[in-house]
Formats: C-alpha cells, sequence, structure tokens
C-alpha cells in the first residue's frame, strides 16, 4: 500500500509539474501578448498625436488659406481699380514735364539779348527748374506706385494646374518689393542673374521667399536688438549655382543673413508646426511647416547652416526634373 501510495503521489507531482509548466507557458505567452499589445497602442498613440499634429496642422493652413484668398480677392479688386487712375496720372505727369520742356524752349526764344530781358529769364528760368524738379519727383512716385501694383499683382495671382517657368532674380525681386516696409534699410543683395529659370507653381516658391526673407529679416532686427547695433548694417543675400546632390543634378538657391543664426540643436525642429524661436504674438511657427510643404511637393530640400556673413543659411536644393535650360 506503501508503495501504491508513493506511485501515486509521484504521478500527481508529475501531474501537477506539467500542469504548472502549461500555466508557465499560457502566463508567458499572456505576458508577451500584453507587451505586443502595449508596444502597437504606443504606436498607435504616437500615430495619433502624429494625426493630430497633422490635422491641425491643416486646419490652420486651410484657415490661413481662406483669409488669404479673400484679402486676396479685395486686394486684386483694389489693384484694378487703381490701375486706371495711376495711368492716367502718370501720362498726366509726363505729358506735363514734356509741356513744361516745350514752353521753357519757346519763351528762351522770345528773349531778348539785354540785361533787363536777361534779369527776367533767369527768374522764369528758377521757376522752370523747380517746377522741373517737382515733377519729376511725382513721376517717380508714381513709378513706385506702379512697380508696386504690379508686384503685388503678380504676387496675389492664382496658380495655374501646371507649374510655368520663373526667373528667380525676378521673383525674389518682386517679393523684396512686396516686402519693402520690412526689408527698406536692409542691404538686400540678388546674385542669380545667371541661372537658369525654374519650373515651379509661381505663388508658392514667391511664398517661400517671402517666408525666407522676412525670417532673415527678423533675425536681423533680434541682433540689432541685442547688440544695440544701426539698422543700416543689416545684410541679406539670395544667390545660387547650379549643383548635384546624390548624384542628381539640380540648382541650390542660398538666401543668408548676418542675424542671430539658428542653433544647431534647434535646426531639425524648424521645420515642425507650431515651433517657433520669436516672441509670443511675433510667430505662428506655420511659416517653416508651409515653406517645407511647398518644397517637398517640388521634389525640393531645404538645408539650414551657417552663413559667412554670421547668421543663418537656407539653402534650397531643386532637381534637375524642376529645372528647365
Amino acid at each position: 500500500q506503501l508503495a501504491l501510495l508513493s506511485l501515486g503521489l509521484a504521478d500527481r507531482l508529475n501531474t501537477l509539474q506539467k500542469e504548472k509548466q502549461v500555466t508557465q507557458e499560457a502566463l508567458d505567452h499572456t505576458r508577451l501578448e500584453v507587451g505586443r499589445q502595449l508596444e502597437r497602442s504606443q504606436d498607435l498613440e504616437e500615430q495619433n498625436n502624429a494625426l493630430a499634429s497633422e490635422m491641425n496642422l491643416a486646419s490652420q493652413q486651410l484657415i490661413q488659406a481662406e483669409k488669404l484668398s479673400s484679402l486676396g480677392q479685395q486686394v486684386a479688386g483694389i489693384l484694378h481699380e487703381i490701375s486706371s487712375p495711376l495711368s492716367h496720372a502718370l501720362a498726366g505727369a509726363r505729358g506735363a514735364k514734356t509741356s513744361q520742356g516745350e514752353l521753357y524752349d519757346m519763351l528762351h526764344g522770345m528773349v531778348g539779348e539785354d540785361e533787363a530781358a536777361q534779369e527776367v529769364w533767369n527768374e522764369l528760368k528758377k521757376h522752370f527748374d523747380e517746377q522741373s524738379m517737382q515733377l519729376g519727383y511725382v513721376e517717380v512716385g508714381l513709378d513706385k506706385i506702379r512697380e508696386m501694383n504690379q508686384a503685388v499683382r503678380n504676387y496675389s495671382r492664382s496658380d495655374a494646374r501646371s507649374r510655368s517657368d520663373e526667373n528667380i532674380t525676378a521673383l525674389v525681386e518682386e517679393v523684396c518689393v512686396v516686402m519693402r516696409n520690412k526689408v527698406k534699410f536692409l542691404n538686400v543683395e540678388l546674385d542669380c542673374a545667371e541661372l537658369p529659370a525654374i519650373s515651379c507653381h509661381r505663388s508658392q516658391f514667391a511664398q517661400v521667399f517671402t517666408n525666407l526673407i522676412g525670417n532673415a529679416a527678423d533675425a536681423i532686427e533680434e541682433r540689432q536688438e541685442k547688440t544695440g547695433s544701426k539698422e543700416s548694417d543689416g545684410h541679406i543675400r539670395i544667390s545660387g549655382s547650379v549643383c548635384s546632390r546624390e548624384g542628381r543634378n539640380g540648382l541650390e538657391i542660398r538666401v543668408e543673413d548676418n542675424g542671430t543664426g539658428v542653433p544647431v540643436e534647434l535646426r531639425d525642429k524648424i521645420h515642425d508646426a507650431f515651433f517657433t524661436t520669436k516672441p509670443i504674438g511675433k510667430g505662428t511657427g506655420l511659416g517653416m511647416a508651409i515653406t517645407g510643404r511647398i518644397l517637398k511637393n517640388h521634389d525640393a530640400v531645404l538645408s539650414i547652416g551657417d552663413s559667412e556673413l554670421g547668421g543663418a543659411s537656407f539653402n534650397i536644393w531643386v532637381p534637375s526634373s524642376v529645372v528647365e535650360g
């Protein structure tokens, strides 16, 4: 009986051992599955956060696009109304200048040679010179208004579905005209004359240069406030060259400044939506995110480095697939 009891206990212990092993295996499997579910949950949370950020950015862009679209329509209407009277005023100023010159020549031919007549003519000539100078000021002012009018009309023009060949120098010059109030005290240097045209959506690339030049101007202003330097020492340089990247031919355009620069640890964050180094109320954090998206749609790449001017250098590389010439 004792032997039978021992055999029964041994058999029971083996059974319990097997049950324990099965239970342990099930527990290990459950733990592994729970771990996988946690990892999947974390991945889903990260994807959800990324999606929420994308939706937030898209919502902000949509709101901004609607505002700009409405503003663009109003501006286009105003500019159209301005064009006609502006043309009349400019034609009138030039006509008055021409008539004044003809009147000057006619009166000069009628003046006698005696001393009294010459004294009268000298007084008349002073008035003619003053009027000529004033008419010159009027003509220059009207020309500037016309230049601004045309630049804003081109800037606000809607893009066609297909890209068009655009001259970088002309495009940047128009952006600078539109941003004249922001860069009027800065030395803006253009060195893009020999570059081939690029095939792009015109207003989108104008937005890219607006953001980059605007950021450069803000960085210069920040540096000037910190150092107490003069407004006239600000320098922005837009240049470019034909070059290759990873075996692909393309065109590089650089926007450099002598502002505060961009620290290395922040350069990867610059492209993130709503990230900004500007004071509260001055920056939205959308400019560079929108710039990055526009360049991505053009298969272009934006990199940030240091400029020999002392500030930052924003480098746009456009592949040969969108470079013409």
